[in-house]
């Protein structure tokens, strides 16, 4: 189940990853052009510096929040294909639907339909 529920995650992933880059990236390239435009109006100050610095936590947001999605969804992929080679041995087939509800102060609702096909 762990399977499913990251690969029904991976859009909500992927957008929160574009949309705190493109936050990150607006940050440090308007801190940028605020300071080119101070310094061609012969200003000299660190303030461009600093919004730049404000805006790399907002990139390691981005790349650690698809950084641990990607290694989890790895992770639950290689548990499915152990179980299911474990299953190949005995000849066993399986066929499972998973649906997941609401969620509750961390508590999913999750319904899932498992038929077992037979030997082969």
């Amino acid at each position: 189940m762990r399977y499913e529920k990251f690969k029904g995650n991976r859009l909500l992933t992927y957008l929160y990853f574009v949309i705190f880059l493109f936050i990150g990236l607006c940050v440090i390239v308007g801190g940028f052009l605020l300071g080119k435009f101070g310094f061609d109006n012969r200003v000299v100050s660190t303030v461009p510096l600093l919004i730049m610095t404000v805006g790399l936590p907002v990139l390691g947001l981005a790349f650690g929040t698809l950084n641990t999605h990607l290694n989890e969804f790895a992770l639950a992929k290689r548990r499915k294909r152990d179980v299911d080679d474990v299953l190949k041995l005995y000849k066993i087939d399986y066929k499972m639907q998973v649906k997941f509800g609401r969620e509750y102060h961390g508590t999913q609702d999750v319904h899932y339909d498992l038929e077992i096909v037979g030997r082969r």
